[in-house]
């Protein structure tokens, strides 16, 4: 399937989840979509919340974090 959201330039999201090793303190942010909707890349956030808390029930929810962005794609024509 052809996808071509915010090529028109409006409002996408996208699903971002940031997990923090205990150890070192350091973060790792991954993300998915676009998405054309909040509620699909809110969808997304809520499947890897469930998911990662039943792979690795060894990580506080403190140490994850998941969460919608929202953006305006600016596109910016290349010589």
């Amino acid at each position: 399937m052809a996808r071509n959201i915010g090529a028109d330039g409006r409002t996408v999201y996208r699903a971002a989840v940031t997990i923090t090793d205990r150890t070192t303190r350091d973060t790792h942010t991954d993300y998915e979509g676009p998405y054309a909707t909040a509620a699909a890349a809110q969808a997304r956030v809520t499947f890897w919340t469930n998911h990662l808390a039943e792979l690795h029930p060894d990580i506080p929810a403190a140490d994850l974090d998941t969460h919608n962005h929202r953006h305006h794609p600016h596109h910016q024509e290349q010589p």
